[in-house]
């Protein structure tokens, strides 16, 4: 569970939804992370751990997809980097 956007919400990345980022992402979670980690991240690392963690938490796919695009679309991306950081280490 993160404080994160307008509340706490809880983030789960699971075998399924870790192939789905893998697939959105081109790489693999340890290169997702390191890339997250060291500011060489590409939009859908952070975009898509966020929004498949939402889903792997229990939030509706519907409802992730309109928080991701409230708040990180339309935020810089450096606002959601901790985030998605944290959602990718405690799933590694």
């Amino acid at each position: 569970t993160l404080t994160w956007a307008d509340g706490e919400y809880r983030f789960r990345l699971d075998i399924p939804r870790l192939q789905e980022l893998q697939e959105k992402c081109n790489a693999g979670p340890n290169v997702i992370f390191n890339r997250l980690a060291d500011g060489s991240y590409y939009v859908n690392d952070i975009r898509e751990t966020l929004r498949l963690g939402l889903i792997g938490g229990g939030t509706e796919p519907s409802k992730a997809l309109s928080l991701v695009i409230r708040y990180v679309d339309a935020h810089p991306l450096a606002q959601n980097v901790k985030a998605a950081t944290l959602v990718m280490m405690a799933a590694i």
